[in-house]
């Protein structure tokens, strides 16, 4: 294979996803060229759609239903705290030790909207201290003694 690859990732997916496509890509088909370019999954689904992108790495929630699916990982959430935070040294957080928590929540669709319902399902009635489109600033924010936020990390499908 060789030749211009043109892939989309959600925003939150490229800090993981991309470093190792793009290794793995370079050692099995270093005659391809890679471009990737991060956004919500509607903006990315649609330049799929005009041609723009060959292929879209995104949460399955965020791809409309019409697009062919492959599923590449399993997402497990991980709660992000300040390093000083009284649970930043546990490896386990139960859902009722945040109730009382402030959220800095990431909001850009779909991701908002799944973290509320997921923390609702799980009895929490979240109190968002600042809601932000920046995944960096999201996790500057937190790092910084905000909230706690909620991200969704990949893990291989097995």
């Amino acid at each position: 294979m060789s030749g211009p690859v043109s892939v989309g990732c959600y925003t939150t997916l490229a800090p993981t996803a991309v470093p190792e496509l793009w290794t793995a890509l370079a050692q099995r088909h270093p005659e391809l060229e890679l471009s990737v370019r991060e956004g919500s999954g509607t903006e990315l689904a649609q330049l799929v759609r005009d041609g723009s992108l060959d292929m879209l790495i995104a949460y399955e929630l965020a791809l409309p239903a019409d697009l062919p699916r492959r599923q590449l990982f399993l997402a497990q959430p991980m709660v992000a705290l300040a390093g000083s935070h009284r649970l930043a040294d546990r490896q386990r957080i139960e859902a009722s030790e945040l109730a009382e928590e402030p959220l800095v929540l990431f909001d850009q669709p779909p991701s908002g909207q799944s973290t509320l319902t997921q923390l609702r399902r799980l009895g929490l009635s979240p109190r968002i201290a600042r809601r932000t489109a920046d995944f960096e600033l999201m996790r500057s924010l937190v790092a910084r003694g905000i909230g706690f936020s909620i991200q969704y990390l990949p893990a291989p499908c097995r």
